[in-house]
């Protein structure tokens, strides 16, 4: 889940996969718009970060979740990626 917070960007690595993105900040304060970001059939949601990302500078919380037996790059996850995928499925 990507959302707009008022803290900087630290830059966060999930996988292989690198995000302009600070890990675990506060949430900005104020109303959001909602977009889901759906991969489908053979992709991971991981691979759509360029396109949340820039949503949620402009204020969108975005989530993208992971479809369980779709990924279309290594099923090998690593300790970031497991917490992350967790982290979706708790909202």
């Amino acid at each position: 889940m990507q959302y707009p917070t008022a803290g900087p960007s630290a830059g966060t690595t999930i996988g292989p996969y690198f995000f302009d993105a600070a890990s675990d900040a506060a949430p900005a304060v104020g109303r959001v718009l909602l977009c889901v970001i759906s991969h489908g059939g053979g992709g991971s949601h991981l691979l759509y970060r360029s396109i949340g990302t820039p949503l949620a500078a402009s204020g969108y919380v975005v989530v993208s979740p992971e479809h369980p037996g779709a990924r279309a790059v290594s099923r090998h996850h690593d300790q970031r990626s497991n917490v992350a995928l967790h982290q979706t499925r708790r909202f």
